[in-house]
């Protein structure tokens, strides 16, 4: 057993030293920016996977979260003139409220009829941006978004501003691990398998319910700000309520119950797409195919395969010996 762990911290520190040092052997700036972005993304999927993998509520409302944090931030960063930090804390918070405002009435709804009502939210949310044009300016959206900056050096190019969008996530992901070894957590995960049981032992189900769509709407929050800062420039046809089947789409092909599989499912899907820009007219269908055949054979998601290949590793070493 302290071989496979060692060799999975071999593995971990390998990928985590790949990834750090990407600026430097990563050539194509347009490559950079779209992890970048990705990054921001898997933010917002770590919400999703707080709301869905945890707690088992299938929520459609992340992009309307993921909406409301960036323009928060953009709104306050451009219009206000606060600094990047103070917005997106503000976009957190708002988020946040967003997310007690849809969990609490949504309480008694789960299966279809609570991810339509969700759905309804991410439209809701998409129509406001486009139509309140005194604060949102409607389709043309808002630019100038300012870059952060530590110390008077402005991170304005991808290669600075790749290091911020990594601390971001790497904060969040923290936060998430944290989360799942918690009580909170626990329970979270007794209200998914089991609620009657929950309830039975004492977890008082609609508290926890509403909490965790409160921090899954403040994630997508964080996300949607990171997102802004990240690109600068941001408008409603970027946070259709398909962004949400996006994330969706993310979660699941990284694996739903898994907060690596949740960062792994967003990275893939955002990258993969650009990567496949070459084959043009085939782009889609590969994409899609690749897509549809880890949902029908990998069911726990990529992260579920490397679960199931490192306990088949184990298992040969407790042979072994």
């Amino acid at each position: 057993m302290n071989v496979i762990k060692k060799k999975s911290t071999v593995v971990y520190l390998f990928l985590s030293a790949v990834i750090i040092l990407t600026p430097l052997w990563l050539k194509s700036n347009y490559l950079l920016g779209i992890i970048n972005t990705s990054f921001s993304f898997a933010i917002c999927v770590i919400g999703l996977w707080v709301i869905l993998g945890l707690a088992g509520q299938l929520s459609l409302a992340q992009a309307g979260f993921f909406a409301v944090g960036a323009y928060t931030s953009a709104i306050c960063s451009t219009k206000l003139g606060w600094p990047w930090y103070l917005s997106i804390l503000a976009a957190m918070v708002l988020s946040a409220v967003a997310g007690f405002c849809i969990g609490a009435p949504t309480l008694k709804l789960s299966g279809r009829y609570l991810t339509i009502t969700t759905m309804g939210f991410s439209i809701i949310i998409e129509l406001v941006m486009r139509n309140w044009i005194t604060v949102t300016n409607g389709p043309d959206g808002i630019g100038g978004i300012p870059v952060p900056s530590f110390f008077g050096f402005a991170l304005n190019t991808n290669r600075s501003i790749f290091y911020f969008a990594l601390a971001m996530l790497f904060l969040v992901t923290l936060f998430g691990r944290q989360l799942q070894k918690s009580e909170f957590g626990l329970a979270l995960k007794m209200v998914r398998d089991d609620d009657i049981a929950a309830q039975a032992s004492g977890v008082n189900i609609t508290i926890y319910k509403v909490i965790a769509f409160v921090i899954s709407g403040m994630l997508g929050g964080f996300g949607g700000a990171v997102y802004a800062h990240v690109m600068k420039y941001i408008s409603p046809g970027e946070f259709s309520y398909n962004q949400s089947l996006i994330f969706l789409v993310m979660l699941v092909v990284g694996g739903y119950r898994s907060l690596g599989g949740a960062v792994v499912g967003a990275l893939l899907i955002t990258i993969l797409p650009e990567l496949l820009r070459g084959v043009k007219n085939w782009q889609m269908v590969i994409f899609g195919l690749a897509v549809v055949l880890v949902i029908r054979f990998l069911p726990s998601g990529i992260a579920g395969l490397f679960m199931r290949i490192k306990e088949r590793l184990a298992a040969k070493t407790a042979l072994v010996k």
